[in-house]
């Protein structure tokens, strides 16, 4: 039996979120209708390809066998689209758009709701996420380009990287916080705080104690895992008003709370502490009209915030100062 591309497209949703409710969210159909497909595959394949437990949903050898199989026919599926759009010279066209939870904030929400504006028959998916796992389904394909942290992005030889913005930021926490009855905190006085943040690249984590209150280090990617992990601004506000967590956060995102004085900035501002992101692309898909009209609106939306920090040094500019000192 051969599957359809609606039936690839419900096991691949399924194998990625290894949760029912998740995978039909992201297909737009329920719950039920999402099972019911999923048990109808099964019985004609005659095999069994996902497990169900309380801890969720797990492949089984079969599911695997056709997840693997999946990904590239989706991708090639895609590609034949677009390349019918572009030889047609369609306007309307979708864009999938992962972004991290500071240029969600910053620039990409407010790109879509331009774009959208403008642009009505255009599709536009925007997905929040960790940059890690943003950057893998750019590389999968299943996604067109994300808004994210770098570093993981600059090592992979099939993406693209244009950097977008370096922005300085604050540690915060709550009025009434028990660090504000220090004169003046340093880092190992807010080292004794949980911290409410997403997860931090390898350049932030060298400064960092391996293991604090604070969070600790990933042994295995290199990366600091915050105590609080959120990817979310809006969540780490919360952690912050509600408990005794801190958090980071560029200024113009908490300017609010600040004028307000629920929250106070912390007089702590390494040069570390800073965001370093960017559009991450893989090098061999070709643009599609609406891809490049939602590029065009992100970068102006872009190129109107402040900046409050100097670039970090891209992977490249690393590497030939290494090579040029000997180290």
């Amino acid at each position: 039996m051969l599957l359809d591309i609606r039936e690839i497209q419900h096991v691949v949703a399924l194998g990625r979120f290894r949760n029912f409710r998740m995978a039909a969210e992201s297909l737009g159909i329920s719950q039920p209708a999402l099972s019911k497909s999923i048990r109808a595959i099964e019985r004609s394949l005659e095999v069994r390809l996902f497990e169900r437990s309380r801890e969720g949903v797990s492949a089984t050898a079969y599911g695997e066998a056709v997840l693997a199989g999946a990904e590239p026919v989706l991708r090639s599926a895609d590609d034949v689209l677009s390349h019918v759009r572009r030889l047609k010279g369609l306007e309307a066209g979708s864009v999938r758009v992962g972004a991290g939870p500071f240029p969600m904030e910053l620039s990409v929400v407010a790109t879509a709701i331009r774009l959208a504006s403008r642009h009505p028959t255009l599709q536009l998916r925007v997905a929040p996420g960790e940059w890690e796992s943003l950057t893998r389904e750019v590389l999968a394909g299943s996604l067109d380009l994300a808004v994210a942290e770098v570093t993981t992005a600059e090592q992979e030889p099939l993406l693209s990287v244009e950097r977008l913005g370096t922005h300085g930021g604050v540690f915060y926490c709550r009025a009434g916080h028990p660090l504000l009855s220090r004169a003046r905190p340093v880092l190992k006085d807010i080292f004794a705080f949980p911290l409410a943040l997403n997860p931090l690249p390898a350049r932030v984590a060298a400064f960092l104690e391996p293991v604090s209150t604070m969070g600790r280090l990933d042994s295995a990617s290199g990366h600091f895992l915050p105590s609080i992990t959120l990817n979310s601004v809006a969540h780490m506000k919360q952690a912050v008003g509600e408990t005794d967590a801190i958090s980071w956060a560029p200024k113009i995102l908490i300017a609010n709370e600040l004028r307000s004085r629920s929250f106070v900035s912390l007089p702590f501002a390494p040069p570390w502490a800073r965001l370093n992101y960017g559009i991450i692309r893989r090098r061999d898909r070709l643009n599609t009209p609406a891809l490049d009209k939602f590029l065009a609106e992100l970068r102006a939306v872009e190129n109107r915030l402040p900046r409050t920090a100097a670039p970090w040094p891209s992977a490249s500019k690393k590497r030939r100062a290494r090579d040029a000192t000997g180290k």
